[in-house]
Formats: C-alpha cells, sequence, structure tokens
C-alpha cells in the first residue's frame, strides 16, 4: 500500500475510487464504504482512502481541552493494508487546509489531484471550509464531473444488531 502523508502536493494518474472519511475507529460503517471501495478494485480501479492526519475537530478544542482518537496513525494504516487498499492519503489538516473551499476540494483534489472516477462516502460526510461540502454537493458535482458517487445511507444499529431495541446510530462517537 502506498502511503501518502504529510503533503498536499500528490497526483495519481490511474483512474482511482476514492472512499472519503475520518475513520476513526473503522466502525462496522467504515467497513462497509471499505468493502464497497474495494468492488471498484475487481472493476479496475485503484482504491484510495481519503482520510486526515488527524481528525478535523482536533483544530477547535479550547485550551486545556484534549481530543482524543481510537485509532492511532498506524493502527488505521495496518486495517486499510489489511483490506488491500492501494493507496492511503492522509491529508495534512492544519488552518490552511481547512480553509479550503468544499468546491475547490471537489475539482482540484478529488478530480484533478486523485483522477477519482467513483467517489463512495457516506451520507454524513462534510468537508471543505467550515465542512459545507456534503453529500448533495458530491451528488451534484458527480452528474457533470465525470465521477460517480456513491451515498451510503448510515448505518443502524438495529441493521447490526436487529435483536436490539435501540436504533441509534453506528458512529465513532
Amino acid at each position: 500500500m502506498q502511503i501518502i502523508s504529510e503533503t498536499i502536493e500528490f497526483k495519481i494518474t490511474e483512474p482511482t475510487a476514492v472512499v472519503l472519511g475520518k475513520f476513526d475507529g473503522v466502525h462496522i460503517g467504515h467497513q462497509l464504504l471499505i468493502t464497497k471501495l474495494l468492488e471498484q478494485k475487481k472493476k479496475g480501479l485503484k482504491t484510495v482512502v481519503f482520510t486526515f492526519d488527524k481528525s478535523p475537530a482536533s483544530l477547535f478544542i479550547q485550551d486545556g481541552d484534549t481530543y482524543r482518537e481510537l485509532c492511532t496513525l498506524q493502527e488505521k494504516r495496518d486495517i486499510f493494508e489489511q483490506y488491500g487498499v492501494d493507496v492511503l492519503i492522509e491529508f495534512p489538516m492544519n488552518i490552511e487546509t481547512a480553509a479550503i473551499p468544499a468546491e475547490e476540494f471537489v475539482t482540484e483534489i478529488l478530480q484533478k489531484r486523485l483522477n477519482c472516477k467513483n467517489l463512495i462516502a457516506g451520507e454524513d460526510i462534510s468537508f471543505g471550509y467550515k465542512g459545507l461540502g456534503d453529500c448533495n454537493m458530491l451528488l451534484d458535482y458527480s452528474l457533470s464531473g465525470g465521477f460517480c458517487a456513491e451515498i451510503l445511507e448510515k448505518l443502524m444499529i438495529k441493521d447490526v444488531l436487529p435483536e436490539e431495541d435501540s436504533v441509534g446510530e453506528v458512529s465513532s462517537t
């Protein structure tokens, strides 16, 4: 698995399938996203996991607070390697990259740098400046942008554990 980290300067020339997410904890919902990604590998696309070197939330903690991630960077790397992902992008999360407008993220990063032909994300995805990019924006861009967007509904506890009375969302939080 190729790991691209500590840079925003990268370019993949082969057509790719990309999954977007924080992937903290790599829970069963994340595993579903990765399974969908790997289906695209069978269609000849290079598989890319696009995540961050640290959670975007870590930029906004108050003095004295701490932000803990469920998985270390190395643990996430090991998980994606075991799945057979081709490329892992650990995008640097800092004030400058957090200020990238959502539209620019789609056109410059997904389309130009990643050569994305198939994009997979959860319906709760947010990206770009102030998290203004969402699944609807991805679907809109996919209509004219030369890539297919596959948006997966939030996995619910009842989908995983039907015997449970709870109907909460599967989430790292």
